[in-house]
């Protein structure tokens, strides 16, 4: 909800629709995305390399 409301104060038009629809593609792809992702980083390291990682993302 915050990330419609800061667009709607920055953008207008037809750079609030192009907005909207990569917010769109962002919000559908990455239920899609993380899990592979963290079979992945689970496959290289254990439990606690994949909390340093996000660690490292949220820094």
């Amino acid at each position: 909800m915050i990330s419609k409301s800061i667009a709607t104060d920055l953008y207008e038009g037809k750079e609030l629709t192009r907005f909207f629809s990569l917010l769109s593609s962002v919000q559908g792809l990455a239920p899609i995305c993380a899990p592979v992702l963290g079979g992945v980083l689970l496959g290289m390291m254990d439990w606690r390399g994949i909390f340093a990682v996000l660690l490292a993302l949220g820094a």
